[in-house]
């Protein structure tokens, strides 16, 4: 079967595709490490300068069946490595079953233990779901270079769709399509009138 990716394009204009007929625009310096796996979606997390060029610290998902229920199966941050000039992984978790959307934030994050007063860093959150079937919103901040497990929380549950798609199944409420109107019926002839007023008259009854 074939899964199918509604996109925006930067003009507003929308519309559905085949989602394997999507190629994510990340730079080749990184792409090169997807090992096969299809990228689901990337983000930039911060830049780094490197004498006169500036390289993106990366974020992307991977999945390696696009046909599963679940968004992605694993997702990485790459960072710039200054004394080898080159990308290097610098947090990987695999073998999961994550869901869209990921979300870019500031998260709180406390490097001097369970006392110390927590501060805010970049980062991001990601919605996985766990052993015990719970889905459930992991935070990461982004110390530097370094990524670090910043707590989670129950993921939200998804937004209703902005509209329906014909032949699709309803995942929101519905709204009650308004009956037609009754067809009116057909007006009574004068002599129909006149015979009906005879034998109400005549107490002929009505006619059978």
């Amino acid at each position: 079967m074939d899964g199918w990716s509604l996109v925006r394009v930067a003009g507003g204009q929308s519309g559905w595709v085949l989602t394997r007929l999507i190629f994510m625009a990340i730079p080749d310096e990184v792409a090169q490490y997807a090992e096969g796996k299809r990228i689901v979606s990337y983000f930039s997390l911060g830049e780094i300068q490197d004498g006169d060029q500036k390289k993106n610290i990366w974020l992307w998902t991977t999945t390696t069946d696009s046909r599963q229920p679940y968004s992605f199966d694993s997702f990485r941050v790459f960072v710039w490595s200054l004394r080898r000039h080159r990308y290097e992984t610098a947090y990987i978790e695999r073998n999961l079953k994550g869901y869209a959307p990921v979300v870019l934030k500031d998260v709180a994050f406390s490097s001097g233990g369970k006392a110390a007063k927590a501060a805010k860093y970049p980062g991001f959150s990601i919605c996985m779901e766990k052993k015990d079937g719970q889905r459930y919103r992991r935070e990461y901040a982004l110390l530097g270079i370094a990524v670090r497990f910043a707590g989670e929380q129950a993921c939200e549950p998804p937004s209703p769709p902005p509209f329906e798609i014909a032949g699709a199944p309803a995942t929101g409420p519905v709204t009650p399509t308004p009956a037609a109107p009754a067809a009116p019926q057909p007006s009574e002839s004068l002599f129909q009138r006149l015979r009906k007023r005879w034998r109400s008259l005549t107490g002929a009854g009505p006619e059978k």
